[in-house]
């Protein structure tokens, strides 16, 4: 659980550099500057996305190993019965 919410933690942290890189786009008039600065956010945003999907994949494999663990032994007694 500590672990999913450093991940969270992260994913925000991403997104609130990414939304400064925004907002300093907005201050400058150098094209140069504002692309490198959206591509940057972009970048951030990509990283952000890809640590989410990372966390979800994490959560549906823990889950499933949960499922297994819980619905193994009860097949197991369920079938040994008949």
């Amino acid at each position: 659980m500590g672990s999913q919410v450093a991940a969270l933690a992260e994913i925000a942290e991403l997104r609130g550099e990414a939304e400064e890189a925004r907002g300093l786009a907005s201050m400058f008039t150098e094209p140069d500057a504002i692309a490198d600065l959206l591509s940057y956010a972009r970048a951030l945003e990509l990283d952000a996305d890809r640590s989410e999907e990372a966390l979800h994949r994490a959560d549906d494999i823990l889950l499933t190993e949960k499922f297994r663990a819980w619905a193994l032994p009860r097949l197991f007694f369920a079938g040994s019965s008949h």
